[in-house]
């Protein structure tokens, strides 16, 4: 399955479109008060790595109470990641569609995961929060990435 996605030229232009996908897509979360809620409730200590653009983003609940999210995307987080995952940009965009599952991705050998087994499973399906928005925007205005 993920080959026949692969295939499919969804790829990011550079590492700055994937940079101000997330961003877009964290703030759009962080704004909403149901999924942003239920993601700080969980105590998020993520960071997501793809090498392959050199970029990394570290997604933490925030302690403001005015948000639910923090991320960076720049230096160290004020936390320690309780989760890493590592994957190439392409399977980072299907996994944030919901067309990758990340324990058959790990099993395949594209994903690295690093970290607490208890956080994985609380965070790993929590993350689906993100997906609605990912999908929405990416549908909107960067077509080429839609799966």
């Amino acid at each position: 399955m993920a080959t026949a996605t692969r295939n499919s030229g969804a790829r990011f232009r550079s590492a700055a479109e994937m940079r101000e996908l997330l961003d877009r897509v964290l703030a759009e979360v962080d704004g909403d008060e149901n999924a942003g809620s239920l993601l700080r409730s969980t105590g998020m200590h993520l960071r997501l790595r793809c090498p392959d653009l050199e970029l990394e983003v570290n997604i933490g609940a925030s302690e403001d109470p005015d948000h639910y999210l923090e991320w960076s995307f720049d230096g160290t987080p004020p936390w320690k990641p309780k989760l890493e995952l590592t994957m190439d940009s392409v399977t980072a965009n299907e996994f944030l569609q919901g067309k990758t599952s990340i324990p058959v991705a790990i099993a395949r050998g594209q994903v690295q995961c690093a970290g607490d087994a208890r956080s994985a499973l609380l965070y790993l399906p929590a993350t689906k929060l993100i997906t609605d928005s990912y999908r929405a925007i990416v549908a909107a205005e960067y077509s080429h990435l839609a799966i």
